[in-house]
C-alpha cells in the first residue's frame, strides 16, 4: 500500500519521473490494500489494480502466498511490462518466483531483512528464498546498511544504493497548511510512526519521563496509530502523563505538526532509510534519533546533523532531550544546517539514478 515511507517512496518516484521524463514512462501500480490512498493517487498511475487483501508487514501470512500469486500473475499477463520494479521483502520472493524469463525484474529492499526475518514465524522459509533467488538479480538497498545486511547476511553481489530523495519544496508547503485545528499551541517534542514495536514508543514515553523527573518542562506529541495504541495509553495513564503526552492519531498530513515542534525524535529499534528523518530536515526541525540498523547514522552524518543515542537506552535518550532542548546554541545551530543537509537527499537525484537504472536494465541483452 501507500501508507508509511515505502509509500512516500512510491508516489515521489512516480511524480518525479513522469514530472522530468514526461511521457518516457507508462507506470502501473499493483498493491494489495488502498491504506494510504488519497484520490490525487488514484489518478496518478496509469493502471492500477488493488488485490483487495491486505498483507500482514510482518510476513508471518505467508500462507496466503497462493492467493497472490495468482492475482497477481493474472494482472501481470494483461499489463506485459518490460520491467517490474518490485517494492519489499514480500513482493520480491513472490515477483521472482512468478515472472517469466523474459520480463526484467528490480527488486528493492526498504528494510534490514535479517532483522524482520527474525520476527516472523517463516523467517528460515524466507532466508532460504532471499539466498536462493536475489542472487542474479539486481537488488536496490535505499541505505549503506541494508545493503550490508544483503552482503553479509546472504551473499548478494548484484547490489545498488539509491538513497530516497524528498521534494523540499512540497513539504515545506504541505507544512502551511491550516486545515489542522488540532495543533497544540504549546511547546512540544515530536515523534511520528506506526504505534508498533518496531518504532519503539515505549522507551520514548519512559525516556520523557525520566526528561521530566530532571526537570524536562514540553509537552510530548505522537503522530500514527496502531496495534500497540491502547498499551501506550495505559503506560501513559501508569505514569501519571496523560495531561502532557498526546497521541492525536493518523495525519495525512503530519507536516505542520513537526514544522511547528522544537524537536523531532525517532526512537526506532530499526529501520531501512526513515524518509521521516529527511522530512524533518527539510522543515529544519532539530532531529534526536536511536543509531538504530540503518539509516539514521547515515542521514545524519554520524551525528553532526543530529544527535544520536544506542537503542532501547531510556536514560541516554531522555538525557539527549533534556540537554538540546535546554541548549539553545545547539537548537539553533542544527536548525540552520539541517536543510542544507537534505538538499544531498534531492528528489531530482533520485529520479536521475532510478532512470539510468531502468535504462541500463531494459537496455540489456537487446
Amino acid at each position: 500500500n501507500l501508507y508509511g515511507g515505502t509509500g512516500t517512496f512510491c508516489k515521489n518516484l512516480v511524480l518525479g519521473l513522469k514530472k522530468k521524463y514526461k511521457s518516457k514512462y507508462h507506470i502501473s501500480l499493483i498493491c494489495f490494500d488502498s491504506q494510504g490512498f488519497t484520490q490525487d493517487d488514484y489518478n496518478l498511475f496509469d493502471y492500477l489494480i488493488i488485490i483487495g487483501k491486505s498483507c500482514n508487514k510482518d510476513l508471518r501470512r505467508f500462507y496466503e502466498f497462493p492467493y497472490y500469486y495468482y492475482k497477481i500473475g493474472k494482472e501481470i499477463k494483461k499489463i506485459n511490462p518490460e520491467i517490474v520494479f518490485s517494492i519489499g521483502t514480500y513482493m520480491n520472493v513472490l515477483m521472482s518466483l512468478l515472472l517469466p524469463k523474459d520480463i526484467k525484474i528490480i527488486l528493492s529492499e526498504h528494510d534490514v531483512p535479517s532483522i524482520r526475518t527474525n520476527l516472523s514465524h517463516y523467517g528460515k522459509i524466507i532466508n532460504h528464498f532471499i539466498k536462493r533467488i536475489y542472487y542474479d538479480k539486481i537488488c536496490i538497498g535505499v541505505s549503506k546498511g541494508v545493503l550490508n545486511d544483503l552482503s553479509e547476511n546472504y551473499k548478494l553481489k548484484r547490489l545498488r544504493l539509491i538513497y530516497y530523495g524528498i521534494d523540499i519544496e512540497l513539504v515545506q508547503k504541505l507544512s502551511l497548511s491550516e486545515n489542522t485545528s488540532d495543533i497544540p499551541n504549546f511547546p512540544y517534542i515530536v515523534s511520528v510512526g506506526r504505534l508498533n514495536v518496531q518504532k519503539d514508543f515505549r522507551t520514548l514515553i519512559y525516556a520523557y519521563n525520566y526528561a521530566m523527573k530532571k526537570g524536562l518542562d514540553i509537552d510530548l506529541v505522537i503522530i500514527g496509530d496502531g496495534e500497540e495504541e491502547l498499551k501506550l495509553r495505559e503506560l501513559i495513564k501508569n505514569l501519571s502523563l496523560v495531561k502532557r503526552i498526546h497521541l492525536l492519531g493518523y495525519k495525512k498530513n503530519p507536516y505542520p505538526y513537526i514544522r511547528n515542534a522544537k524537536i523531532f525524535i525517532l526512537s526506532s529499534i530499526w529501520e531501512g532509510f526513515p524518509y521521516v528523518l529527511l522530512e524533518s530536515m527539510a522543515l529544519r526541525v532539530p532531529i534526536i534519533s536511536t543509531n538504530c540498523k540503518s539509516g539514521p547514522a547515515e542521514l545524519l552524518n554520524y551525528g553532526e546533523y543530529g544527535e544520536l543515542v544506542n537503542v532501547g537506552n531510556i536514560e541516554e535518550l531522555g538525557e539527549a532531550m533534556y540537554s538540546l532542548y535546554y541548549n539553545k546554541e545547539r537548537l539553533k545551530m542544527l536548525s540552520l544546517k539541517l536543510i542544507e543537509r537534505s538538499k544531498f537527499f534531492s528528489l531530482d537525484r533520485m529520479i536521475s539514478e532510478y532512470d539510468q537504472l531502468f535504462e541500463e536494465v531494459n537496455n540489456e541483452n537487446r
